[in-house]
């Protein structure tokens, strides 16, 4: 009697803690369970790779879908941005991309194939463990000298998970970017279930110019371009009221001078800091984390002998500043024309034109539209940039009326959908 009456009640300590481990397996099942992304991006050159999928990464999280991301990246600058609590990232280590397009290791002291070997591996490791349900590669087929064949190959092979290639609007000119494009056409057949370009059919159809094939084309989606306004709003610790604030800058418009991660756009940004400013203007130059030593003590000295002139190596997120400048001149990085775009500013654009003309051929859309300025990398001088600053003819464009600018949303439905289609 005892026994049986001792045996049918429970332990109201015992049974909290059994409620309490019953949760924690309720719990972890319903995280195991969330959909889970992984995006990768190779970052030899710059750091546009990076931070276009980080607001893809920062979209993705906010969305219904609600889901877990690991970002893979090749630039240990990703620590310095601010990532939702259920992004966390794999920092690879990084190349290092010479003038001429050849390939090192950026800070090891190894020969660039035991740094494709390296870095294949860690990425293999890591997508196998963490088994995503979607993976998004940024610009490169195979990866960077093919590091991410293996992991494409796995994932083909295993059939569980679904591989998007997101593309930019611009490769090359067609003949070289129609000969990229025979190298990896097998591999986008193979490998991807769809191909992104995060851009406008209508300015540039980069599936038509580079030919892609008939079957390749059926899955090519334009997204329209990525909306950088966003960021601004994801951006938690650094913003752009914070650096204006900061350096107590005097009344009067402010130009802004980007020369992405810096170490190609040395030329632009010697010529901007010797620019002469319109009576009453700032300037500010953010030189980038790469900008050669020498190059970045000139800019510095011609700071200091102008009161109007400010000048900052790295700012985390720089789209705030160019939301609040009223001149921007850049050079004709992705990211960096999607900003200018997103915020309507009057732009002057000097693109890089080698190794790619990829800058320089998107430079040239935009001005035959009408919503920006060109200026070839060979005529940039003081002079130039000050004609130009001085000029009193130059409007606001009207961007949107003009292209597609929706590609944020459009990604965040086009997750949707392949996430739906999975769960059927």
């Amino acid at each position: 009697m005892d026994v049986a009456l001792h045996s049918s009640i429970e332990n109201p300590v015992h049974s909290a803690t059994i409620n309490s481990k019953r949760q924690q397996a309720i719990t972890w099942q319903a995280q195991a369970e969330r959909y889970r992304i992984a995006l990768y991006s190779h970052d030899t050159m710059g750091l546009g790779h990076m931070r276009r999928n980080l607001l893809i990464a920062h979209a993705l999280s906010e969305s219904e879908l609600n889901p877990t991301i690991l970002m893979i990246a090749g630039g240990k600058e990703l620590h310095a941005y601010t990532l939702p609590s259920d992004v966390d990232c794999l920092i690879l280590p990084s190349y290092h991309k010479d003038p001429n397009g050849d390939y090192q290791s950026q800070h090891l002291d190894i020969s660039c194939q035991k740094l494709v070997e390296m870095r294949s591996s860690t990425i293999s490791g890591a997508l196998k463990a963490f088994q995503p349900d979607l993976l998004i590669v940024d610009n490169v087929v195979r990866g960077t000298l093919g590091e991410l064949e293996p992991t494409l190959r796995h994932l083909y092979e295993d059939g569980s998970s679904r591989c998007i290639l997101g593309l930019r609007d611009i490769q090359d000119t067609n003949e070289v970017s129609h000969a990229q494009y025979l190298t990896d056409e097998q591999s986008m057949r193979d490998y991807y279930d769809a191909i992104w370009i995060y851009g406008d059919a209508n300015i540039y159809d980069r599936a038509e110019e580079y030919s892609y094939a008939a079957d390749i084309r059926a899955k090519t989606y334009y997204t329209g371009y990525l909306d950088q306004s966003s960021r601004i709003r994801f951006e938690q610790n650094t913003t752009g009221n914070d650096v204006l604030s900061g350096l107590d800058l005097p009344p009067g418009p402010l130009v802004l001078c980007i020369v992405g991660g810096g170490q190609d756009g040395v030329a632009l940004a010697l010529a901007f800091a010797h620019a002469k400013l319109p009576e009453g203007y700032n300037a500010l130059l953010i030189t980038g984390p790469y900008m050669p030593k020498d190059a970045k003590h000139e800019v510095y000295k011609a700071a200091e002998q102008n009161s109007h002139l400010h000048v900052l190596e790295f700012v985390p997120e720089s789209t705030a500043l160019v939301e609040q400048a009223d001149w921007v001149i850049t050079m004709g990085g992705y990211n960096s024309i999607c900003e200018v775009l997103s915020f309507g500013k009057r732009a002057l654009i000097v693109p890089r034109t080698e190794p790619r003309q990829e800058q320089w051929l998107r430079a040239k859309c935009l001005q035959k539209l009408q919503l920006a300025h060109m200026l070839h990398p060979d005529d940039v001088s003081p002079e130039s940039i000050g004609a130009w600053l001085h000029r009193s003819d130059i409007e606001t464009p009207d961007v949107r009326a003009k292209l597609d600018i929706s590609g944020i949303e459009t990604i965040q439905q086009l997750v949707k959908e392949v996430a739906s289609a999975k769960s059927e």
